[in-house]
């Protein structure tokens, strides 16, 4: 089996990882994919939230068409536009941070907005009316009555980014200045030097 042979290569590989570079990495990794997961969940869920509250009064909108169109591009074709017309970011190394969060995050919503949606369509208008009766506000509802129902869908959708955030290599490649070293980096700099072992070594952590 293909997974089960790499891991054993992976772990083989391990003794010949720079403990230093791999830490450095998986430092950088993280920290990207931290800033991924806040800034595409602070734009879906309030946007998600706002479209659910319009198509429960108005019905389907042609509003939620647009959380979903950076799915019809290639993530290479939009990765390498933002790149040529943000060019100078990769002069910055603040700059070029940005720029991989904001390109991970374009493609990141479209994918965590499934299960904020299905949490959203499961959630009971009548619990927020309850509330709002017993004397609630709106902050006092979102914090007592929606968040603790939508903290599974939530914890799913920061999995999913986390996910897709850890194994992007396009914008790193295209954004990061030369010093930037991620996991994802690192797989590919390995494999396109015919280090196999050391990518698989990547690969298990």
């Amino acid at each position: 089996v293909p997974t089960f042979s790499i891991l054993r290569d992976g772990f083989r590989g391990l003794d010949s990882l720079s403990i230093q570079d791999l830490f450095r990495a998986s430092k950088i990794s993280l920290t990207i994919a931290a800033f991924v997961v806040f800034l595409s969940l602070a734009i879906s869920y309030p946007y998600l939230h706002w479209l659910n509250e319009k198509e429960r009064v108005k019905g389907p909108s042609l509003w939620s068409w647009l959380i979903v169109l950076p799915q019809f591009f290639s993530t290479l074709v939009i990765a390498l536009s933002l790149s040529l017309c943000f060019s100078f970011v990769r002069n910055s190394s603040i700059l070029s941070y940005v720029g991989i969060v904001v390109t991970q995050a374009l493609f990141v919503i479209p994918l965590i907005q499934f299960p904020l949606r299905d949490g959203f369509m499961r959630l009971s208008h009548a619990r927020s009316q309850i509330a709002q009766s017993l004397g609630a506000n709106r902050f006092q509802r979102l914090i007592f009555v929606e968040l603790p129902f939508m903290k599974r869908y939530i914890f799913l959708s920061v999995l999913i980014a986390v996910g897709f955030s850890l194994g992007e290599v396009v914008s790193v490649l295209l954004f990061s200045p030369p010093g930037i070293q991620t996991l994802s980096s690192s797989i590919f700099q390995a494999m396109s030097r015919y280090r196999f072992q050391e990518a698989h070594a990547y690969t298990v952590v």
